[in-house]
């Protein structure tokens, strides 16, 4: 299930988006300042659209995008802005920094589902439907669970040893790992693992380069969300 994460000082807007995409088949996650937002970020929670207030009590949602483009690893999230005003300043403000969709208060559900929607349609597909996989991999639907179970196991093994790579800073064992990572992402044409994959710099320096590791394996832990949805769905549908 994809996931919104909205950020709002209001729990009542909180409920309110989050029971509006709820029938979209979303599911959320509620914070309430900016920092709240990038601390929930930094536990590798998957995520597909941000949606943020613009007045969140000493900081607002143009400063919490701005943070978020400054990081590679949220770079490519998008960012629904929701305000309280149609300011030109602000509309103005949010346009320069990037921002294409903006909800204006009191929340009207059409345009939220809209917005959200056509934010999450930005971004790359986690990995492609399970019936082009099965088709392009001729598997039965039988075939393709178990090799779902498979995918699991071996991303969890690599996302460990990726994980151990990186606490001891060993650059040739972490870069060995992204190699083996390429393997599995690449036949299930995983583009937002294989985007994060082919971003990282081997020769950059180890800060620099950590920031794209953290990328990888937060995509990681996408990827394998995706794919234990598909066999939680394939159970449930069983019974």
């Amino acid at each position: 299930m994809k996931t919104v994460l909205i950020v709002d000082d209001d729990p009542v807007a909180i409920k309110l988006i989050g029971m509006i995409m709820a029938r979209r088949g979303y599911a959320y996650a509620p914070a309430a300042s900016a920092d709240e937002a990038l601390t929930w970020l930094g536990q590798r929670n998957p995520v597909e659209v941000i949606v943020t207030d613009q007045n969140l009590g000493g900081t607002t949602g143009l400063e919490l995008y701005a943070k978020l483009q400054a990081d590679i690893r949220y770079r490519s999230l998008p960012v629904v802005l929701c305000t309280g005003t149609t300011h030109w300043q602000t509309v103005s403000d949010a346009m320069k920094l990037g921002i294409k969709h903006l909800i204006v208060k009191p929340i009207a559900p059409a345009v939220v589902i809209a917005k959200v929607e056509a934010a999450a349609a930005e971004r790359s597909p986690i990995m492609p439907a399970r019936d082009a996989i099965k088709a392009r991999l001729m598997l039965s639907e039988h075939e393709y669970n178990d090799l779902v179970q498979v995918w699991l196991v071996r991303l969890a093994q690599l996302r460990n040893e990726l994980d151990q790579a990186c606490a001891r800073k060993n650059r040739d064992a972490t870069l060995a790992v992204i190699e083996k990572l390429d393997e599995p992402a690449q036949l299930l044409r995983a583009n937002r693992l294989l985007e994060a994959i082919n971003s990282a710099p081997p020769k950059a320096s180890w800060n620099i380069l950590g920031a794209h590791l953290d990328l990888i394996l937060n995509e990681v832990v996408t990827l394998e969300s995706a794919l234990a949805e598909e066999g939680d769905d394939q159970a449930a549908g069983a019974q």
